[in-house]
């Protein structure tokens, strides 16, 4: 492992039984990822390992585990940092050159491979180390001062702070610290009381801090003024960038009738402003969520219909996963830090998108259900007769149950709400029809022979009709 993951969170695991390797750590955190030599075992008298999650999604789903039983030992999992990670490995190599000096020395190669271990995970802390860091912080009156959060952060090395920033209905303080390892100690610093509200600490992505930032300056608007003291070079290359833009457009005045919905390009007065889209795929939705409850769990209100867009399976059913475009970058930040978070008892992945994949995804499913739906229009149907009056679908259903027939294939034929012993059963095919009709007709149910003919669609229609 030559270098960590930007977002990699470092557990302390301790507890561990004696007989556990690191097959059986794997499989206690199964569906989590774990990469390739992330998984360092020390033991000694606490059982202790240390675990690299790739993620901090990754990071707060295993530390969910933390009192559960791992080879039949209760094990806890703390928040660790790699600087504890490499004291921990350089005391247990030190122990183990202590021991082949005493005893019989030990392979060579496994103590080399080690110690190049260590040393690709340092080089990788160095670059890991040069990044900064970025924490969210929620629970503060909109109030707080920058000054009263570098005195909350006492004992970190705070670069930055940005107070009340909204994300999406949520309103945070974005924090900028030295590095990564500097943000991860900051997880501490979580549920501590300050003005009498519980401060929620968590980690944060760059791009949410960038996009902040920029929406920050876009509120500040130079004016007239401002821009007359633009030095003349900068204020000619701007001239020369709007002079190639007038040039290269058809002058157009602006028009919000001129535009058509989905729009990625508008025209004002001969220049051409571009309307940047942010699209996330959200999975393991519950398949009967609703888009105001898209709206309500990602905190945008004011998200048309039509920038929420459900997947559907070939027989137009709604599946676990569901397209949100953004207009606005921080709804796209917002979004993107939901990922993980808990709908019911599930947690949701969310992820970023291309608008041309969404688009590609959504045009193959779209094809499967207009094959789906000429599919229906060649199904057969079979007309039953001399069932008792009281049958049941299930009944019905389980008479053809060999040719693929379920009770929502069925419907009974009734008068005045009664039953009259007859029914009409949806085949998947033509040629399923036939064979359950050569094979079924005059077979007897509860000692009466079953009469069926096989019979089309507009008859189906016109026998439902009558009944």
């Amino acid at each position: 492992m030559t270098s960590l993951p930007s977002m990699a969170v470092i557990l302390r695991l301790q507890g561990l039984n004696v007989e556990a390797g690191s097959g059986d750590i794997r499989k206690f955190f199964h569906g989590l990822c774990i990469p390739d030599g992330a998984v360092h075992i020390i033991g000694g008298k606490l059982g202790e390992a240390f675990i690299i999650f790739t993620s901090e999604r990754d990071g707060q789903l295993a530390i969910r585990q933390s009192g559960k039983l791992l080879r039949g030992s209760t094990v806890t999992l703390h928040i660790s940092s790699f600087a504890e990670l490499k004291h921990k490995m350089t005391m247990q190599l030190k122990k183990q050159k202590g021991s082949s000096v005493a005893k019989n020395p030990a392979p060579k190669t496994a103590v080399t491979h080690s110690v190049k271990l260590c040393e690709h995970q340092i080089r990788g802390e160095e670059i890991r180390s040069s990044k900064p860091g970025y924490l969210r912080l929620y629970g503060f009156p909109n109030t707080i001062t920058k000054q009263e959060i570098y005195n909350f952060l006492g004992a970190l090395s705070v670069l930055d702070v940005m107070v009340n920033v909204f994300q999406g209905r949520d309103q945070c303080c974005l924090v900028k610290v030295v590095s990564i390892e500097e943000a991860e100690r900051g997880l501490k610093y979580s549920r501590i009381t300050q003005l009498g509200s519980s401060i929620q600490v968590r980690l944060a992505h760059e791009r949410l801090w960038t996009n902040a930032v920029e929406e920050c300056e876009k509120t500040q608007t130079p004016t007239s003024s401002d821009q007359e003291r633009l030095s003349p070079e900068l204020h000619s290359g701007k001239r020369r960038l709007e002079d190639r833009l007038i040039a290269g457009s058809p002058k157009q005045h602006c028009s919000e009738d001129r535009l058509l919905p989905g729009s990625r390009r508008r025209h004002c007065a001969g220049t051409m402003v571009f309307v940047t889209e942010y699209c996330v795929m959200v999975q393991n939705l519950p398949k009967n969520i609703t888009k105001t409850e898209i709206r309500g769990l990602f905190s945008c209100p004011n998200i048309p219909n039509n920038k929420i867009i459900h997947v559907l399976n070939k027989w137009g059913e709604r599946t676990p996963t569901a397209f949100i475009v953004f207009s606005h970058p921080e709804g796209y930040a917002s979004a993107m830090n939901m990922d993980g978070s808990l709908f019911g008892t599930k947690p949701i992945s969310v992820s970023s998108i291309t608008k041309e994949k969404m688009r590609e995804i959504l045009h193959k499913n779209k094809l499967a259900n207009m094959a789906s739906s000429n599919a229906l229009t060649t199904l057969s149907y079979i007309y039953a007769r001399n069932f008792p009056a009281d049958v049941s679908k299930l009944e019905v259903s389980d008479f053809f149950g060999a040719y693929g027939v379920c009770e929502w294939n069925v419907t009974l034929l009734e008068d005045n709400g009664r039953g009259i012993g007859e029914a009409v059963v949806q085949l998947p095919c033509e040629q399923r029809a036939r064979d359950a009709r050569q094979a079924l007709n005059g077979k007897l149910f509860m000692g009466e022979q079953i009469l069926l003919v096989c019979v089309s669609p507009q008859q189906t229609k016109a026998i439902l009709h009558k009944a």
